[in-house]
């Protein structure tokens, strides 16, 4: 896929698994969800990869669909390794935590090349960030939350919960109702 003379950016569809469930408590149809994005149905499957662009305004047509400014949180908590395909087996069978982190920042462009996992090391501190790079995307402050959230089960589902974030610094707008953040990783937000 190209876009002039830049490739379209691309994201893992294996995140959207959960879509149709999550859409379907608040009453949303997926169908209206999906209308304009060029995501059909059979592209949310675990081996799909779908323009990141149109994956981010499926964020931000169900946010709106459903009326949940926190959507990004909701569907990133529904997700476990399994979501990140070999990249989930890797970490899984990484030797520390550490190792793990390392390699998900190393290799997650094997499953996004719109957006970009990050680590800095700064004495006892690890900062785990997510930066969107696609020139071409309107940025949506949901990818941002899907990926906190995703974050916070990665680490959670590695450490059996023996190990969360001290503090969360959103890269978005501060939210409306930040009672679903601090829920997410029970600290400073």
């Amino acid at each position: 896929m190209t876009a002039g003379a830049f490739p379209v950016a691309v994201q893992r569809a294996a995140s959207l698994l959960h879509l149709p469930q999550l859409l379907a408590e608040f009453g949303a149809p997926l169908a209206s969800v999906l209308d304009g994005t060029g995501i059909s149905t059979e592209d949310i499957r675990p081996d799909a990869f779908v323009p990141y662009s149109a994956f981010l305004s499926v964020l931000d047509n169900a946010s709106r669909l459903t009326g949940r400014g926190d959507f990004g949180l909701l569907l990133g908590k529904r997700q476990t390794l399994a979501a990140l395909g070999p990249l989930g087996e890797v970490l899984r069978h990484a030797g520390t935590l550490g190792e793990a982190i390392g390699d998900f920042a190393a290799f997650q462009s094997r499953n996004s090349t719109g957006g970009a996992v990050y680590l800095m090391r700064a004495d006892r501190d690890v900062i785990l960030g997510y930066a969107v790079y696609d020139h071409s995307a309107q940025v949506s402050p949901h990818i941002y939350d899907l990926v906190l959230a995703v974050g916070c089960n990665l680490i959670a589902e590695l450490t059996g919960g023996a190990v969360t974030p001290e503090v969360i610094l959103l890269s978005r707008s501060a939210p409306r109702e930040p009672a679903p953040y601090h829920r997410l990783a029970r600290c400073p937000v």
